[in-house]
């Protein structure tokens, strides 16, 4: 008896280990990390279907990279956040980009847009290739680039707006001036 409990208990902890380390596989290493080189987007805008969203004619502001999903509830209330945001720093060279990364079509994306709208634009990464070299692996994810293209922070999960206005203030180089 003793000795079949032992070898139980012995497979259970391989078995934990083995989900580990799997799950460490799966999940990478997190979010590209502070003052890396932000990965190129070029992806069509759920509004505009013939228009596309290039990051690289950004450069120079400060850009939010929101990426989300038509079906994620905290996504929601970070466009809320995103909104107001935008609203007070946009005049200072905040850009707000969404990108959907739930694995919704554009058709999909675009009829959740033209309902409930978003106060910024929105491409549509049907592919999922911009959400994977961002390596977001959870929603909502978000990322602060600052105005040379290089990642000034970035968050997982819901973002309150006071904690990211921190971040896009020290990213515009006004730390300690959030409006």
């Amino acid at each position: 008896m003793k000795g079949s409990k032992g070898r139980t208990l012995t497979l259970v902890a391989i078995g934990a280990l083995l989900v580990f380390f799997f799950a460490l596989q799966f999940l990478g290493s997190g979010t590209l990390g502070d003052g890396a080189i932000a990965p190129s987007i070029s992806l069509p805008r759920a509004d505009r279907p013939s228009e596309r969203i290039e990051l690289s004619q950004l450069r120079g502001k400060v850009v939010v990279l929101d990426f989300w999903s038509t079906t994620c509830a905290p996504c929601m209330s970070q466009i809320k956040v995103l909104d107001a945001l935008a609203r007070r720093m946009g005049s200072r060279g905040l850009e707000i980009v969404g990108v959907s990364a739930g694995g919704e079509s554009f058709d999909e994306v675009a009829a959740f847009l033209a309902r409930r709208g978003a106060p910024y634009p929105v491409a549509v990464d049907a592919d999922g290739a911009v959400t994977d070299s961002y390596r977001v692996r959870a929603l909502p994810t978000l990322y602060v680039l600052d105005r040379e293209g290089r990642i000034a922070a970035s968050h997982v999960g819901f973002w309150p707006e006071d904690d990211i206005a921190e971040e896009v203030a020290d990213a515009l180089g006004a730390a300690g001036d959030v409006p």
